[in-house]
């Protein structure tokens, strides 16, 4: 078995890894270590949450990140799933490839839903990457633990790839993987080629070469990325959409509705927290608790978490437009699972900062359920 016929199969172990660690976690009577689930729950805590699930994980208890890092997580998931989009309209643009020949989702309507699927999590990609850096607001000692960082840089590297048919992951990775051992192969080449040089030239011989060689690459890649763009969109703007909306009608109208209302959910839920802290922050400063306020308006008169609940709704888009896959269904299950143990964690804390004012009747992620 070649290495890149592993990968379908070890992002679908991810995924099944990471929910049943939630779900462990999560269900009462299941006797797993303390240290286990403190490091999950951590996975999904930040801000004020973190502090309180540190215990009994020795040195790593106060190893954390600034809040503001969550930037990393989209900046990370929006060029490889840019790369991702790109690679593949590429191989399918390219008159001379024969990478695609034997992948059946990458003809017909099947390639354009596709598409269509990685466009919408690039947009919601980049709108994360927005709020975090124009819209969000953190105080100067907010900070997430390095277990949550490092778990968000693997999510977001993983997410496209988990959206897409297993013959499309498998000609990737196969189509990477190549690419990877090629610029191994070209620098080892590289390397050879100047230890050479210098035995030639009796040990005096300058990096003058290697450097002509990388500015040469340098000059040469704009060229390159912009032959792949006009050929990218070249095959965009020829793709049959109305033959993939007639047969994909109900399936693609429901993914996009529930996709774009979870965004407007989430991007307003977080434009009114951002201009609470502003508020709080100018009445109370920030280096104690007590700027936080209780949120009102909008969702966040039924739950504690309605931006908890939009990224719940934008998953569930996105399994839709995945066609029901099953490592869209493991990932959309992490989500739920994750965010069940954050929102609950979220509902709790606001409990008990205010307990005479929080209002009772609020759920804790689903509206009028739980």
């Amino acid at each position: 078995m070649n290495y890149w016929q592993l990968i379908p199969l070890l992002l679908r172990l991810y995924w099944i890894l990471a929910a049943g660690s939630v779900l462990v976690t999560i269900l009462p009577g299941v006797h797993v270590p303390l240290s286990f689930k403190n490091a999950v729950r951590l996975s999904a805590a930040r801000g004020k949450l973190w502090q309180a699930n540190v215990r009994s994980l020795g040195p790593l208890s106060e190893v954390t990140v600034p809040q503001q890092w969550f930037g990393h997580f989209y900046a990370l998931g929006a060029a490889c799933n840019l790369t991702v989009t790109l690679t593949l309209l590429n191989m399918m643009s390219s008159p001379l490839s024969t990478t695609c020949t034997s992948c059946h989702s990458c003809d017909g309507s099947t390639s354009t839903l596709v598409f269509l699927l990685l466009g919408m999590l690039q947009l919601h990609l980049v709108r994360r990457l927005v709020e975090t850096y124009c819209i969000m607001v953190y105080p100067p000692g907010a900070h997430m633990h390095i277990i949550a960082y490092a778990f968000g840089i693997s999510y977001y590297a993983v997410v496209p790839l988990s959206l897409l048919p297993q013959d499309m992951v498998l000609e990737l990775s196969k189509y990477f993987l190549n690419v990877a051992r090629n610029m191994v192969e070209a620098v080892i080449a590289a390397l050879l080629r100047h230890n050479q040089d210098i035995s030639d030239n009796g040990g005096n011989m300058s990096h003058g070469a290697i450097i002509g060689e990388i500015i040469s690459l340098v000059k040469e890649s704009p060229k390159i990325v912009l032959s792949l763009i006009t050929a990218a969109i070249d095959l965009f703007l020829g793709m049959d959409w109305v033959s993939v909306l007639l047969q994909y009608k109900l399936m693609l109208l429901m993914g996009l509705a529930i996709f774009l209302s979870g965004n407007i959910i989430q991007c307003w839920s977080h434009t009114a927290l951002a201009r609470l802290s502003k508020r709080s922050f100018s009445k109370y400063g920030t280096d104690t608790v007590s700027h936080y306020l209780i949120p009102h308006g909008g969702l966040f008169e039924l739950v504690s978490c309605p931006h908890y609940f939009g990224e719940v709704l934008i998953y569930l888009g996105l399994l839709l437009l995945a066609e029901g896959r099953v490592n869209a269904w493991l990932m959309l299950g992490w989500v739920v699972l994750n965010l069940v143990l954050a929102a609950n964690a979220t509902h709790a804390w606001y409990i008990n900062m205010f307990p005479d004012t929080y209002p009772r009747e609020r759920k804790a992620l689903v509206p009028l359920i739980w």
